[in-house]
Protein backbone atom coordinates (compact mmCIF):
# COMPACT_ATOMS: atom_id res chain seq x y z
CA UNK A 1 0.00 0.00 0.00
CA UNK A 2 1.09 3.61 -0.64
CA UNK A 3 2.10 5.71 1.87
CA UNK A 4 0.07 8.42 2.16
CA UNK A 5 2.20 11.43 3.52
CA UNK A 6 4.07 10.35 0.62
CA UNK A 7 1.22 9.91 -2.27
CA UNK A 8 -0.18 13.34 -0.70
CA UNK A 9 3.46 15.30 -1.09
CA UNK A 10 3.65 14.01 -4.62
CA UNK A 11 0.24 15.49 -5.45
CA UNK A 12 0.64 18.89 -4.28
CA UNK A 13 3.92 19.02 -5.73
CA UNK A 14 3.11 18.33 -8.93
CA UNK A 15 -0.18 20.17 -8.85
CA UNK A 16 -2.53 17.89 -9.18
CA UNK A 17 -5.01 19.96 -7.07
CA UNK A 18 -6.26 16.61 -4.76
CA UNK A 19 -5.01 14.88 -1.68
CA UNK A 20 -4.10 11.53 -0.73
CA UNK A 21 -7.19 9.93 0.26
CA UNK A 22 -9.39 11.49 -2.35
CA UNK A 23 -7.19 10.96 -5.28
CA UNK A 24 -7.63 7.16 -3.36
CA UNK A 25 -11.51 7.21 -3.05
CA UNK A 26 -10.99 7.74 -6.35
CA UNK A 27 -9.00 5.25 -8.11
CA UNK A 28 -11.35 2.29 -5.88
CA UNK A 29 -14.53 3.69 -7.14
CA UNK A 30 -12.93 3.63 -10.52
CA UNK A 31 -12.05 -0.15 -9.98
CA UNK A 32 -16.08 -0.74 -8.64
CA UNK A 33 -17.21 1.02 -11.80
CA UNK A 34 -15.18 -0.91 -14.31
CA UNK A 35 -13.32 -4.01 -12.74
CA UNK A 36 -10.35 -2.60 -13.67
CA UNK A 37 -8.04 0.13 -14.06
CA UNK A 38 -9.15 2.84 -16.40
CA UNK A 39 -5.82 4.63 -17.62
CA UNK A 40 -7.36 7.26 -19.81
CA UNK A 41 -9.57 8.80 -16.87
CA UNK A 42 -7.13 8.48 -14.29
CA UNK A 43 -5.07 11.03 -16.66
CA UNK A 44 -8.43 13.26 -17.45
CA UNK A 45 -8.84 13.20 -13.54
CA UNK A 46 -5.91 14.33 -12.80
CA UNK A 47 -5.48 16.76 -15.47
CA UNK A 48 -1.89 14.47 -16.64
CA UNK A 49 -1.93 15.85 -20.06
CA UNK A 50 -2.10 19.33 -18.85
CA UNK A 51 1.34 21.62 -18.59
CA UNK A 52 0.20 22.65 -15.18
CA UNK A 53 0.90 19.10 -14.04
CA UNK A 54 4.70 18.75 -13.22
CA UNK A 55 6.29 15.93 -13.50
CA UNK A 56 3.02 14.32 -15.03
CA UNK A 57 4.66 10.73 -16.28
CA UNK A 58 5.74 9.78 -12.50
CA UNK A 59 2.42 10.95 -11.15
CA UNK A 60 0.89 8.85 -13.49
CA UNK A 61 3.56 5.69 -13.06
CA UNK A 62 2.22 6.40 -9.21
CA UNK A 63 -1.32 6.70 -9.72
CA UNK A 64 -1.42 3.55 -11.94
CA UNK A 65 0.16 1.32 -9.62
CA UNK A 66 -1.92 2.54 -6.89
CA UNK A 67 -4.86 1.31 -8.74
CA UNK A 68 -3.49 -1.73 -10.08
CA UNK A 69 -2.96 -2.31 -6.12
CA UNK A 70 -6.34 -1.27 -5.25
CA UNK A 71 -7.63 -3.96 -8.81
CA UNK A 72 -5.87 -6.47 -7.34
CA UNK A 73 -6.99 -6.13 -3.66
CA UNK A 74 -10.33 -5.65 -4.89
CA UNK A 75 -10.59 -9.19 -6.37
CA UNK A 76 -8.82 -10.74 -3.55
CA UNK A 77 -10.66 -13.38 -1.04
CA UNK A 78 -8.78 -11.72 1.20
CA UNK A 79 -10.83 -8.48 2.34
CA UNK A 80 -7.75 -6.60 2.56
CA UNK A 81 -8.43 -3.41 0.67
CA UNK A 82 -7.18 -0.39 3.14
CA UNK A 83 -8.39 2.68 2.89
CA UNK A 84 -5.80 5.39 2.19
CA UNK A 85 -6.02 8.17 4.89
CA UNK A 86 -4.23 10.23 7.43
CA UNK A 87 -2.33 8.45 9.96
CA UNK A 88 -4.38 6.91 13.13
CA UNK A 89 -2.18 9.22 15.42
CA UNK A 90 -3.60 12.64 13.64
CA UNK A 91 -6.22 14.78 15.30
CA UNK A 92 -9.70 13.09 15.42
CA UNK A 93 -10.83 15.88 13.26
CA UNK A 94 -8.19 15.48 10.40
CA UNK A 95 -8.98 11.92 10.67
CA UNK A 96 -12.61 12.58 9.82
CA UNK A 97 -11.69 14.98 6.93
CA UNK A 98 -9.59 12.71 5.71
CA UNK A 99 -12.32 10.07 5.58
CA UNK A 100 -14.89 12.95 4.21
CA UNK A 101 -12.31 13.63 1.54
CA UNK A 102 -12.16 9.69 0.60
CA UNK A 103 -15.92 9.65 0.13
CA UNK A 104 -15.57 12.76 -2.18
CA UNK A 105 -13.27 11.11 -4.11
CA UNK A 106 -14.88 8.01 -4.79
CA UNK A 107 -18.03 10.12 -5.21
CA UNK A 108 -16.25 11.62 -8.19
CA UNK A 109 -14.95 8.30 -9.62
CA UNK A 110 -18.23 6.57 -9.28
CA UNK A 111 -19.33 9.38 -11.87
CA UNK A 112 -16.75 8.98 -13.87
CA UNK A 113 -16.74 5.62 -13.94
CA UNK A 114 -19.67 5.36 -16.38
CA UNK A 115 -22.06 3.71 -14.35
CA UNK A 116 -25.38 4.68 -14.61
CA UNK A 117 -27.75 4.64 -11.61
CA UNK A 118 -30.20 2.46 -12.88
CA UNK A 119 -27.02 -0.20 -13.14
CA UNK A 120 -26.24 0.55 -9.76
CA UNK A 121 -28.24 -2.50 -7.42
CA UNK A 122 -30.07 -0.95 -4.67
CA UNK A 123 -28.26 -1.91 -1.63
CA UNK A 124 -25.13 -0.30 -3.37
CA UNK A 125 -27.05 2.56 -4.29
CA UNK A 126 -27.85 2.63 -0.02
CA UNK A 127 -23.98 2.45 0.59
CA UNK A 128 -23.22 5.31 -1.92
CA UNK A 129 -26.00 7.69 -0.57
CA UNK A 130 -24.43 7.02 2.94
CA UNK A 131 -20.77 7.83 1.52
CA UNK A 132 -22.39 11.00 0.29
CA UNK A 133 -23.53 11.79 3.44
CA UNK A 134 -20.01 10.96 4.70
CA UNK A 135 -18.20 13.30 2.24
CA UNK A 136 -20.41 16.27 3.14
CA UNK A 137 -20.01 16.07 7.11
CA UNK A 138 -17.92 19.12 8.61
CA UNK A 139 -15.33 17.67 10.83
CA UNK A 140 -14.76 21.16 12.22
CA UNK A 141 -18.13 21.46 13.45
CA UNK A 142 -17.83 18.94 15.82
CA UNK A 143 -19.57 19.98 19.23
CA UNK A 144 -16.72 18.26 21.22
CA UNK A 145 -13.59 18.23 19.42
CA UNK A 146 -11.61 16.30 22.57
CA UNK A 147 -9.69 14.03 20.70
CA UNK A 148 -9.10 11.93 23.70
CA UNK A 149 -12.98 11.23 23.45
CA UNK A 150 -12.64 7.20 23.02
CA UNK A 151 -16.37 6.87 22.30
CA UNK A 152 -15.78 9.78 18.99
CA UNK A 153 -12.56 7.59 18.27
CA UNK A 154 -14.31 4.36 18.18
CA UNK A 155 -17.12 5.64 16.38
CA UNK A 156 -14.86 6.97 13.64
CA UNK A 157 -13.24 3.71 13.63
CA UNK A 158 -16.49 2.15 13.00
CA UNK A 159 -17.45 4.60 10.28
CA UNK A 160 -14.18 4.02 8.47
CA UNK A 161 -14.64 -0.07 8.33
CA UNK A 162 -17.98 0.74 6.87
CA UNK A 163 -16.64 2.87 4.56
CA UNK A 164 -14.20 -0.05 3.57
CA UNK A 165 -16.51 -3.23 3.85
CA UNK A 166 -19.04 -1.05 1.80
CA UNK A 167 -16.65 -0.44 -1.36
CA UNK A 168 -15.62 -4.10 -1.34
CA UNK A 169 -19.57 -4.53 -1.63
CA UNK A 170 -19.98 -2.31 -4.03
CA UNK A 171 -17.68 -3.47 -6.00
CA UNK A 172 -18.42 -7.39 -5.78
CA UNK A 173 -22.10 -6.18 -6.71
CA UNK A 174 -20.82 -4.34 -9.70
CA UNK A 175 -19.08 -6.86 -10.65
CA UNK A 176 -21.05 -9.59 -9.87
CA UNK A 177 -18.36 -11.38 -7.94
CA UNK A 178 -21.02 -11.74 -5.03
CA UNK A 179 -22.69 -14.99 -7.44
CA UNK A 180 -20.15 -15.90 -9.60
CA UNK A 181 -16.75 -16.32 -8.26
CA UNK A 182 -15.21 -17.66 -11.54
CA UNK A 183 -15.60 -13.33 -12.10
CA UNK A 184 -12.68 -13.25 -9.31
CA UNK A 185 -10.26 -11.98 -11.21
CA UNK A 186 -9.19 -9.43 -13.31
CA UNK A 187 -10.33 -8.82 -16.67
CA UNK A 188 -6.87 -8.64 -18.99
CA UNK A 189 -7.02 -6.60 -21.76
CA UNK A 190 -4.99 -7.20 -24.76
Amino acid sequence: MQNYEQLNEMLITSGAGVHASECHGFLCALVCGNGQVQEQKIREYFLLDSDEIVNADECFSHLKALAEDIEAKMYSSDLDLELLLVDEDDALAERGRSLAEWCQGFMSGMGLSGVKDEQIPSDSQELIGDFYKIANLDADNENDKDDSDKGNDFALMELIEYVRMGTIYIFEDLQGNADNPENCQPKVLH
